[in-house]
């Protein structure tokens, strides 16, 4: 599996430096030079990366439990760090991605320990830190934690996360609510 920006450790399923690349042709020239306008008022011309103290500042508008969560899915090493170009991506991705890519960056924020695989506990902590309000409940979290594994091992695979996405997207746009990850009707 690929690894996320040089962390061999760490899955996902895209290619950052490629989508960095295709930027310009995926949102567009003035979408790239906002959110360098953007990083640079938060960063500093010279900062290469931003803690999360530094990130609720470009988020302003966010409560603190969303800026956590959304932190978490932008920092695609796992490292507590947001580097520029990790910024960009997962704006592309959620602006102009695959449903592949989309999912790859939801699985990644899923999956803490960067193992490739969601446990059950790492599924319920997601499941509080993203859902949508009040659909985080036990009993809901231990239904869709069954339904994604389908091989009953008690981790979720990114294959049995894109089979549950593509039979129960109501189930994933609730259990990513604020993620506002789009994945088609």
């Amino acid at each position: 599996r690929p690894a996320v920006m040089g962390s061999s450790q760490s899955f996902l399923d895209i290619d950052p430096k490629k989508i960095a690349k295709k930027s310009r042709s995926r949102v567009g020239v003035k979408t790239i030079e906002t959110l360098r306008n953007d990083w640079r008022v938060v960063a500093g011309d010279n900062a290469s990366e931003i803690t999360f103290e530094a990130f609720t500042s470009l988020m302003q508008h966010l409560e603190a439990a969303d800026l956590k969560a959304l932190f978490s899915l932008y920092d695609l090493d796992h490292n507590d760090r947001i580097s520029f170009n990790e910024y960009l991506v997962t704006v592309v991705v959620l602006m102009d991605g695959t449903l592949d890519e989309k999912l790859s960056l939801v699985f990644n924020a899923f999956d803490e320990d960067r193992n490739g695989h969601i446990s059950r506990s790492e599924f319920s902590a997601a499941v509080h830190k993203f859902a949508l309000k009040g659909v985080s409940d036990e009993k809901f979290i231990q239904q869709v934690f069954e339904q994604c594994d389908t091989d009953g091992n008690e981790n979720i695979s990114y294959k049995e996360f894109k089979l549950f996405l593509e039979k129960e997207k109501s189930h994933f746009q609730n259990v990513c609510g604020i993620l506002a990850v789009s994945v088609g009707e």
